[in-house]
């Protein structure tokens, strides 16, 4: 089995190889996907990140739920974590992270077990809900505290047999890609 390195080496070079119109077409298709499950329809407050770097793209996303009556948070970084912040439009993204993520200047602070569904990251995810991060921790200490549903958000080609998991790691409930829902069973 690769390391997690080399799997997010590989994962990376792909994801940054893919144009701006193939994001897109992924991402609405994604989209649609999570906008479909009954988890994401009852759910009432989300925490969505906020894409860069040919992630799958989340505006088109926030923008749905807000529009839908959805209370939607962000992640804002503090120090070496971040907490949820709730925003009310995409505009209130006017300010970057040290990693370069947009987030709000206006901190309203969430209580981390009162999000309903959390959408998160992955360089890449696999069918044991097993999530690949950027290796810094940030995502995992925060759900660690959180009860919602973790859905991982990834293209095909980030979706993988296995991934070398830590006793810190945060498993995922959903997994959604371009072509399929995956529903993790826990065992």
């Amino acid at each position: 089995m690769q390391t997690k390195m080399e799997l997010r080496q590989s994962r990376l070079r792909k994801r940054s190889s893919l144009s701006q119109k193939m994001v897109m077409e992924k991402s609405v298709a994604i989209g649609k996907r999570l906008f479909s499950l009954e988890e994401f329809q009852k759910g009432k407050l989300m925490l969505f990140y906020v894409s860069v770097k040919n992630e799958v793209s989340t505006p088109e996303m926030i923008r749905h739920s807000l529009h839908s009556h959805k209370r939607v948070c962000v992640p804002l970084m503090i120090e070496h974590s971040f907490l949820a912040s709730e925003i009310h439009s995409l505009a209130e993204l006017d300010r970057k992270s040290s990693f370069g993520i947009p987030e709000p200047s206006a901190v309203r602070d969430i209580v981390p077990n009162a999000i309903d569904v959390f959408i998160v990251p992955g360089i890449g995810f696999d069918r044991k809900g097993g999530r690949l991060g950027y290796g810094f921790g940030y995502f995992d200490s925060f759900l660690k505290k959180c009860e919602g549903v973790k859905i991982g958000l990834c293209y095909d080609f980030q979706l993988m047999e296995g991934i070398p998991r830590e006793s810190w790691d945060v498993g995922m409930d959903i997994i959604i890609t371009e072509k399929e829902i995956v529903r993790v069973q826990k065992s």
